[in-house]
């Protein structure tokens, strides 16, 4: 279990180091996280890993390493987004953020459209109505409703 933990740790750590700007060592917790969820075969933990080293890459302006990273992370969080719903719509955010800097803003507004498709899904099954309209004000929910208003090319 401790490499199951290390993988989260390494996780937030990367996601924090990322909001701060820290995109070196974000994307060095992101290289540890997907080391060990490769070693151990835990797929959810290698989407977990690769939409960070996506949107490292996409920070550092480096599209095609970007492109390649959110290829890999939405590859396999479509195989599993029944079990996941989550890290499904949080990579679909990442992938409309890579298309909206590629400038493919239809493809832009089809990831946050698919992303907002996966939320509903999520909040129809929230039977609490405070965490439902929580949920649906949280900053990455409200920027998945912008990025399905991307407006096409």
């Amino acid at each position: 279990m401790q490499g199951r933990y290390s993988m989260r740790l390494f996780d937030s750590l990367g996601r924090l180091c990322l909001a701060r700007g820290e995109l070196g060592r974000a994307g060095e917790f992101a290289d540890r996280s997907l080391e060990r969820a490769m070693a151990t075969n835990s797929r959810k933990n290698v989407v977990k890993a690769w939409r960070p080293r996506g949107e490292v890459a996409l920070a550092n302006g480096e599209l095609d390493a970007a492109e390649a990273a959110l290829e890999r992370a939405l590859s396999a969080a479509r195989a599993r987004a029944l079990r996941n719903p989550t890290q499904l719509w949080k990579t679909q955010l990442a992938w409309g953020r890579l298309c909206a800097a590629r400038h493919r803003s239809l493809n832009a507004r089809g990831a946050g459209l698919a992303a907002r498709a996966v939320i509903d899904r999520i909040t129809a099954g929230l039977d609490d109505p405070a965490l439902r309209s929580a949920f649906e004000r949280s900053p990455g929910v409200r920027q998945v409703d912008a990025l399905a208003a991307t407006p096409g090319d």
